[in-house]
Formats: C-alpha cells, sequence, structure tokens
C-alpha cells in the first residue's frame, strides 16, 4: 500500500512541532544532532507528516494544502474549540466529506476530513 510523507520546512520548528502535537499529532520519531531538533515524523491517526527545520525557506508558505482524512471531524473540532485553537466551522464538500480548516504557524491550511454518515 502507498501513501504519502509530506514534509514542511519551518523557521521555527519546536513552534511548529508544539502546533501539531496540540491537534493531537504524536511525535513518532526525530534527529536532533547537538542536542537540538531538525526533524521529526508526526502522525495523526496513522497520517503521517514530516517536520524539517529550514531557515533557508520562506517563513509563510501558502502554496501547500493537506488533507488529513479521519473518522469523524466534529469531535475533532469540539475538542480544538475548547482547547482555543482557531478552527473553521464544518462544511460539507459537494464531494461527501465534511471540513474543517485551520493553519499552522507558518501559514499552511490543513483540512482535516470525514466521511459525512447518513442518519
Amino acid at each position: 500500500m502507498a501513501r504519502t510523507e509530506p514534509l514542511f520546512n519551518s523557521n521555527n520548528l519546536e513552534r511548529l512541532l508544539e502546533f501539531y502535537k496540540s491537534l493531537g499529532f504524536e511525535l513518532v520519531n526525530s534527529w536532533e544532532p547537538d542536542g537540538e531538533i531538525q526533524w521529526c515524523l508526526v502522525e495523526f491517526e496513522g497520517a503521517p507528516l514530516m517536520l524539517q527545520q529550514n531557515d533557508d525557506e520562506p517563513a509563510e508558505r501558502r502554496d501547500i494544502e493537506i488533507y488529513v482524512v479521519c473518522d469523524d471531524v466534529v469531535p475533532i473540532r469540539e475538542r480544538w474549540v475548547m482547547d482555543g485553537i482557531p478552527v473553521s466551522k464544518p462544511h460539507d464538500a459537494f464531494y461527501g466529506m465534511r471540513q474543517i480548516f485551520l493553519r499552522d504557524p507558518d501559514g499552511r491550511t490543513i483540512c482535516f476530513e470525514s466521511v459525512i454518515k447518513e442518519n
């Protein structure tokens, strides 16, 4: 089975890692030469994302959107709202997915989506 593992460069990896951890991503692996984190792999319900320190890239990159497919975005959004994380109201896409959107500290759009369940 194939899967993607996107890589996000950041000028402040510590801040970016803390943001993704606040969303419920778990740290799976990291590379920390000289005691400073330079790269890590995080996962959300099995969806991987690599984060890397890169001082040569512009801080704001809006050219990438990530879609994380999960079981149900409603309880995820409720938890984030209670934690004070800015996240959009649910939106039902024409192709049968319920979506919530937010931005990471470097300006990338992240969409979490789940199949709309019929009542």
